[in-house]
């Protein structure tokens, strides 16, 4: 044994001796654990029976080195026995007790120390308690362990058979100080021993010079110490005592796992109080927790899939769970004998008069009875306890569906969605979550499939208010200026909302202006304010109740409390000179804005402008209804469409100029006077009309004739193929449709390898022509409506296109051909990856012909006509 180590571990008064011991406790001397069985229930008469002899040395051997595997099941062997003191220490002592464990390791000469401040042991305890191999203190004692009674043998795996380790101790009961070391063959007490325990110090300290301990001693006292009820202190020591590490872990609650990374809303719990508490939840990790130590669960989730009820495929969060048990008996949960314990017959048989009630031996259980498992003498590990994990799994299931159901018809019952209780969103939230966790983004139509697993349903516009939860919006940074993108991050709805103070506000606004949103800063440290793309803007105002930023102005100031340096940037006189100023709508200049295709920057187009009055546009578009074109100004590029901004509008022009402002097409912001001046014109469109046209322009699609936000509503994703204009009336077809979505879906091009785009789920399959697609071109700014074009006219964000050319030919082939896939003609036109405007198209076409004439392809009939088989062949070389 080391002399140098200090008298107590860690910082000097981390245990602070107490100022009185308890004396005069009975101790209550139990018979250890056993499943051995009773003699009696198979031999009616056991007297004369010459019972085995055993020797010593194997007993001894067979339950120290050989029962427990590494010095981490010492540890955790320890650890729960020291809990175990300490627990009993606090029942005793109450509210001027505080449990606590120390451990400290010397890595220099490998030397563990492991103490307690419970109610140590006394010289007759030793006798009567430690030194006899079976025999414990907490056999009936439902939450503490230590039921074996064998649990001090581990210290021999530290130290080795013929090894010893060292023991202090002060009893609580006697007030002793015994002190000596245990080794293979039993105890020796040893005077001789320096003092280890201060002064009025309780509790026991084991000291253990370890053999090649070949763990990570630190690690596992991190892995064992944090599940502890009682705190576990750990420190390591240079060999001049020096303190290399000092943690702290355990003094964990009754339900440890809430502590964590779980969803409390979310969370299924199932649970028998006093025996075991169960969370399943997307934060579990698998955690399994006897007591107070960590616990193999020795069952693979996989065995719940075996009959027919596939349990592991029905859990809603995959099949990770986490448990913590409150005692180490067999607890019958569920049967006609639920609430008692289950114990072997042998057990019972010797179970005293006074401590039988509550318990049933095994032979008595029903079939129908299920309980929990039961440790192995190491407490490594369960024993295999399939019945109740399949239990377990059951119960998971129908607290889950009984939850859901609830949670569904409370945000049902609630006028919108943001009424409904958080907890009921939560919860629907993190089941579509887990559901969909490879997807940042979900459509209506994909919670309400989810949720038509279970026979429940929403009303469409709460589906679509939960969809609009997965979406995500520009979170201005306070203080900042929340017009430069490098002061807004983009954050998830639900996440901020999740996140909002109950007290503060949501304010939006497509154009954000630094001096509201400082007032609204200002009026309060919770408030947030948000950059919101222009045709989703009145949407979530009115879906989630946020503010419109733009709402306040002079007036409505003084209903915010605002700091005197917003009120300096409300007054400041900018004296910018404004070449409108002062002007009638007429002769008010506009600025006429396109979109320039270039090579030379990112966008992909350069934001080309040219000035006009108002006068004179309102005279150019009156010339042209009369079929008359004016000789100058915009004559060389006439405008068919103009689309304006008005200075009431809460739409940026510059969202859409790379968009919208090709062609004839031009955008202009302007006055509202300016607007009303030329708001009559059949060629003049203010933006919000605009979008609300594009978004009720009804298509031909493969869920049937509907707008763009209905086919959202259809499916995952909608593909909008932008196809050349003689394919297009072809790719209509009904039949045509459905097989164009199939081929988005299944085709590995367009799956997980294709771009790097994720897999298409639920395709909604849209054919346009180029004029088509430039109407619709606003609705490309939500994530899943997709662009599948080998144009580069548009400029739309990267996640929304799907360019490549070279599979028009194969998917227009699988389209056009649906009889045909066994064919030559099939597997060979399909491998033309070919722009369609290269002569494919004809052939195809011809082929079709025949195809939807219900003949044969030309490689199966008896005889071709020479000459055309041999231009066809001349195409595909």
């Amino acid at each position: 044994m080391s002399g140098e180590l200090s008298n107590q571990i860690g910082s000097a008064d981390s245990l602070a001796p107490l100022e009185a011991g308890l004396s005069d406790l009975d101790i209550d001397i139990q018979q250890g654990s056993s499943d051995f069985p009773d003699l009696t229930a198979q031999v009616e008469d056991t007297d004369g029976i010459q019972q085995f002899g055993v020797r010593f040395e194997d007993a001894v051997k067979h339950m120290s080195v050989n029962k427990y595997e590494s010095v981490a099941s010492m540890i955790r062997e320890y650890v729960a026995n020291m809990a175990a003191t300490c627990l009993d220490a606090d029942d005793q002592l109450g509210d001027s007790y505080t449990p606590t464990i120390h451990i400290a390791y010397y890595p220099d000469s490998e030397t563990l120390i492991m103490e307690d401040n419970g109610m140590g042991m006394s010289d007759a305890e030793i006798s009567n308690i430690g030194v006899q191999l079976g025999v414990s203190t907490n056999r009936y004692t439902k939450d503490r362990g230590g039921k074996y009674g064998i649990g001090l043998l581990s210290g021999l795996v530290g130290v080795g058979l013929d090894g010893a380790f060292y023991m202090h101790s002060r009893s609580r009961r006697t007030d002793e100080y015994v002190r000596g070391y245990w080794c293979s063959t039993g105890f020796k007490a040893e005077e001789s021993l320096p003092d280890k325990l201060a002064d009025g110090q309780y509790g026991t300290r084991f000291e253990f010079p370890l053999t090649d301990p070949e763990v990570d001693i630190a690690g596992a006292v991190a892995e064992i110490g944090r599940w502890s009820r009682v705190p576990v202190l750990y420190s390591e020591h240079a060999s001049d005592g020096s303190l290399i590490v000092d943690d702290e872990y355990g003094g964990r609650s009754e339900t440890p796992f809430v502590d964590g990374p779980v969803d409390e809303d979310a969370a299924v719990v199932v649970e028998k109080e006093g025996v075991f508490r169960a969370v399943h939840d997307l934060g579990a990790d698998d955690e399994c927790v006897l007591l107070d130590v960590p616990i193999e669960r020795n069952f693979d989730t996989s065995l719940l899939n075996d009959g027919d009820d596939k349990l592991r495929l029905r859990l809603p969060y995959r099949d990770s769970f986490d448990v913590v048990f409150h005692s180490e008996d067999e607890e019958i949960v569920a049967g006609p004998h639920e609430g008692l314990t289950r114990v072997s017959d042998g057990e019972y048989a010797k179970i005293p008069e006074e401590h039988r009630e509550g318990y049933l031996p095994a032979s008595e259980c029903a079939p129908a009875d299920v309980w929990t498992p039961s440790p192995a003498g190491d407490r490594d590990r369960f024993e295999e306890n399939p019945r109740f994990w399949r239990w377990l799994a059951k119960q998971f299931i129908a607290t889950f569906e009984r939850d859901l159901s609830e949670s569904v018809a409370a945000i049902a019952d609630a006028d919108r969605v943001i009424d409904a209780p958080q907890s009921a969103v939560d919860h629907v939230v993190s089941y579509v979550e887990a559901q969909d966790y490879a997807s940042t983004n979900w459509s209506s139509s994909t919670i309400r499939g989810h949720l038509d697993t279970f026979d429940l349903t929403l009303p469409d516009g709460h589906a679509s208010a939960l969809a609009a939860l997965s979406q995500t919006v520009d979170k201005c940074a306070r203080d900042g200026d929340p017009w430069k993108r490098s002061n807004r991050g983009e954050v998830r709805i639900y996440q901020l909302l999740k996140d909002l103070p109950d007290d503060a506000e949501v304010w939006a606004s497509a154009r954000p202006s630094e001096k509201k949103a400082r007032a609204v800063w200002d009026d309060h440290p919770g408030n947030v304010v948000v950059c919101v793309g222009g045709n989703r803007l009145e949407t979530v105002l009115e879906q989630f109740g946020w503010n419109k930023l733009s709402d306040i102005d002079r007036d409505r100031l003084d209903d915010f409390d605002i700091s005197e340096e917003t009120r300096e940037l409300w007054d400041r006189d900018y004296n910018y000179s404004n070449p409108n100023a002062g002007k009638e709508a007429p002769n008010r200049t506009l600025s006429l804005h396109r979109a320039q295709l270039t090579d030379d920057n990112d966008r992909g187009y350069k934001d080309q402008t040219c000035k006009e009055s108002a006068r004179y546009l309102r005279a150019y578009f009156e010339a042209r209804e009369c079929g008359y074109t004016p000789e100058r100004g915009i004559l060389d590029r006439q405008i068919d469409l103009l689309i304006l901004f008005p200075s009431n509008s809460d739409e940026s022009i510059t969202d859409y100029v790379g968009a919208l402002g090709h062609g004839n097409v031009r955008l202009a912001t302007c006055a509202v006077k300016t607007y009303e001046y030329l708001a009559d014109l059949d060629q003049v469109t203010r933006i919000e009309e605009y979008l609300d046209a594009s978004r009720q322009r009804q298509f031909d699609t493969s869920a049937g004739r509907c707008s763009i936000p209905e086919a959202r509503e259809h499916g995952e994703t909608v593909v909008v193929h932008l196809a050349p204009d003689d394919a297009v009336p072809h790719l209509r077809d009904e039949r045509a449709m459905q097989r164009a979505a199939e081929w988005f879906e299944q085709e590995p091009e367009t799956g997980s390898s294709y771009r790097g785009r994720d897999a298409l789920d639920d395709v909604v399959y849209v054919p346009a022509s180029e004029a088509t697609v430039s109407r619709v071109l606003p609705v490309f700014r939500h994530d899943d409506v997709r662009l599948a074009t080998h144009e580069t006219e548009f400029d739309l964000p990267e996640p929304t296109l799907i360019t490549e050319p070279r599979y028009d030919t194969e998917l227009y082939v699988y389209a056009r051909l649906p009889e045909w896939e066994e064919t030559a003609e099939f597997q060979m036109l399909r491998t033309q990856r070919q722009n369609l405007r290269s002569g494919m198209l004809g052939v195809i076409d011809g082929l079709a012909q025949l195809h939807d004439e219900g003949l044969p392809a030309p490689s199966q009939q008896a005889t071709v006509d020479g000459e055309t088989y041999r231009d066809m062949l001349e195409v595909f070389e």
